[in-house]
């Protein structure tokens, strides 16, 4: 992945499918020279983004079709989604023994083996969120204070 960890991305929307019921309609891009252990992460982490994707429209109950109103029951943030799939990453470079080199500024940072201590996951991935110019929203890294939006691009979600 080099030390970018661009290995993909993923952009979902809100669909309707032709029963008309709701769907996550997911476009997802993986970096075609990556391959071993890295194209697996890639495409683990960016398949997490479609399920939490599917897991937001999936809870999202009607209240008035003809009003177009409706409530989401379990929304899922960029920032969330983001912990989520840096998980998968996490548990597919260890499955393989191997280390991921993610930049994070003067030093990288490390997911899979190189993590010398799992409890300290969700703080390596704040790192390489707070790091990359890939997660901003409003101009500011994503964090548990900023966590961006609902991971359906153009689903807004009263918080």
């Amino acid at each position: 992945m080099g030390k970018k960890g661009e290995g993909g991305f993923t952009t979902s929307t809100l669909g309707v499918a032709a029963d008309s019921t709701l769907r996550a309609n997911s476009e997802v891009v993986i970096n075609s020279r990556l391959s071993g252990i890295e194209l697996v992460a890639a495409v683990g982490h960016e398949g997490s983004h479609v399920a939490d994707a599917q897991d937001v429209v999936k809870s999202i109950q009607i209240l008035d079709a003809a009003k177009g109103t409706f409530k989401v029951g379990a929304n899922i943030t960029r920032y969330q989604s983001e912990q989520r799939a840096y998980r998968v990453t996490d548990t597919l470079f260890r499955s393989a023994n191997e280390s991921g080199r993610f930049y994070c500024g003067a030093n990288d940072c490390i997911l899979g083996r190189g993590l010398r201590l799992p409890s300290q996951l969700s703080r390596e991935i704040d790192r390489i969120l707070a790091n990359s110019p890939l997660y901003r929203s409003d101009g500011m890294p994503l964090a548990p204070s900023n966590e961006g939006g609902s991971v359906v691009n153009g689903l807004t979600v009263p918080h």
